[in-house]
Parts: structure tokens; sequence; C-alpha cells
């Protein structure tokens, strides 16, 4: 019924609308000219492509936002959240949790909600999940693209981002790509830190039933070419299986990690649902990371699609540009 609800919400009270209005017009007159917002809208747009919605000012323009009405709030949120394409994730008690009903009449396409294999998936908390398969079939296991690309954005800001943008193969294992990104959070975020560096970032980006691995780097400009290389270098490095030690401290780190993530049941729905678009299997954590070796890592890198980097900042960089 709430899923539902989503999806037939009425035309809101005018008075609910102009104070959401308001607030969030606050909020771009607040981040209007901010660089960060900028470096977000030029990496949207390099992975999106620039006539994606997406790729759009994030959160939209003031004049957007001043011109939306009921009709139009309407139209989108029920053009973006149909069941067609839903996935649902349900983490309860063992003690009130039910098998799902499968969600369309084709049984083949629901998930397994027997009580085996509900109960196999955790002792005190269990996972119940089912999607509904859209029209997009991941019918290839190339990751997002085949062909690499860089853009250099040049403004006048007293810092430089870059950005490496790595398509994940669909063939990819989740643990093997969650392992990935551990390892070059780990070697990117050194302390001490590389000279120049004032943040870094490897994040998870999910692009449809697709997913990127995203590095980013704040840097004094006259770091931005190192920065860069570094990012890219370390992905190479990374070709060679580790050594014992190495994978043994790596899965033992990954493994404490998504149980510090998933700990919250509203965390753990929301990492399984984001498996179920992707047609993954939801397994417990034991099972994912048991199944990691140094060969799935280093065949994991083998199989990332070519980068994608963005370099935003002023004209001067390390090499005098």
């Amino acid at each position: 019924h709430y899923i539902g609800s989503w999806t037939t919400v009425g035309v809101p009270a005018e008075r609910d609308l102009v104070a959401a209005r308001d607030r969030w017009a606050e909020r771009l007159v607040f981040e209007r000219d901010s660089p960060v917002r900028d470096v977000h809208e030029a990496e949207a747009q390099l992975l999106y492509g620039s006539n994606d919605r997406r790729a759009r000012p994030p959160g939209g323009t003031l004049s957007s936002v001043e011109n939306l009405d009921a009709a139009a709030l309407v139209e989108v949120v029920q053009a973006t959240l149909g069941q067609g394409g839903a996935a649902v994730s349900v983490v309860a008690p063992t003690a009130v949790a039910r098998p799902m009903p499968p969600t369309t009449d084709t049984p083949s396409t629901a998930a397994d909600t027997s009580t085996s294999a509900v109960d196999a998936i955790a002792t005190d908390t269990v996972a119940i999940a089912t999607g509904v398969p859209d029209t997009e079939v991941l019918t290839t296991q190339a990751p997002l693209w085949q062909l690499g690309e860089r853009r250099r954005i040049t403004r006048d800001v007293t810092s430089h981002w870059v950005t490496v943008f790595w398509p994940v193969s669909p063939a990819s294992d989740p643990a093997a790509v969650e392992a990935l990104i551990q390892e070059l959070r780990y070697r990117l975020d050194s302390s001490p830190p590389d000279p120049g560096v004032f943040e870094t970032q490897v994040q998870r980006v999910t692009h449809g039933r697709f997913e990127v691995i995203r590095m980013r780097r704040a840097v004094m400009p006259e770091f931005a070419d190192q920065a860069e290389t570094r990012m890219l270098s370390e992905i190479e490095r990374l070709r060679e299986p580790l050594d014992k030690l190495a994978f043994s401290v790596l899965r033992r780190r990954t493994r404490a990690l998504v149980l510090r993530d998933e700990a919250a049941p509203e965390a753990q729905a929301h990492a399984q649902a984001l498996l179920l678009l992707q047609d993954r299997v939801v397994d417990p954590v034991e099972v994912r990371v048991q199944r990691l070796t140094p060969t799935l890592l280093s065949n994991t890198v083998t199989e990332l699609g070519p980068p994608r980097v963005l370099s935003f900042g002023p004209g001067l960089t390390s090499g005098g540009s």
C-alpha cells in the first residue's frame, strides 16, 4: 500500500508546494556560484551524457523551481516511481517477517521467498526481497562504455578537482567490487596524505543496471596532474593478485566495513534493493566475503572498462598548462 501510494499521489496542497519551493530556492541561492556544484554537474555530463536529464544542474535552477507547479510534480512522480521497475527489500525480525507474495504472475521472475530461503539470510533478522524486472533487460556482460575520454574544464577557482570514472562489468562479483573500492580508499587515503591533497573519495555510482566506480580528489592546482596519475596507477597496480597477507587484511577490513555500513535495517534493505535492481543474488555478508579470492579481485579490475577522466580547475597545473 505504501509503495503504491508513491505512484498514485494526489495533487499537493498549494501552501505545501509553495513552502517546499521556497525551501529549495533558499538552498539553491546558498549553493549558487559554488565550484563543488559545478564539479558535480560536469561529472554528471561526463557520466550520463550532456543531453541526459541527470546531467542537468543538481536540484534544478531557480527558474525551474519557481515554475514548478502541482501538475508537473505529479507527472514527475508517476513517471519516475513506476512499479514496473521496482525492487523491494524488507528487513525485519524473524518473529514478524513473512514471505512476500510474488509481484508478477510468472513465478520465475519473483525472488524465492520460501521459509527456508528466508531463514538462510540471517539468524536474528531476515531480508525478504523481490523485484519486478522492467523492460530494460541486461543482455550484455560488457561495461557501460567501451571508449575512454578525458575532459578538461577551466574555471577561475582556487582548487582543482580530478575525477576518474571506471565502468564495472555486469559480470563482476558485487563483493569483489566492494573489496576493490575499500582497497582503493585505503591506498589513496594514505597517512600522511599525498602533497597538496585536500580530500579523496572513492564511491560506487549506480547507472541504471550498471555500476561505476568514481574516484575524486580535490587538490591544490599545481598537484592536479600528479593526482590524476596517482588514481590511474592504483588501478593498474591492482591488476596483479595481492599476496596472501595483504589479501587477508583486505578481506577482514571489507567484512568489518560492510557489517558496519549495513548494521541499520534501513541501510541493509537499501543495499539489497540495489542488488535486486541489477538482477543480483542477495546473500548474507559472510557468504559474500567468503567468495572473495585474490584472483577474483584482480579479475574484477581486469574487467573494468576504460576510464573517463574529468579535470576541473584553473588554468595552472603542475605541467604549467
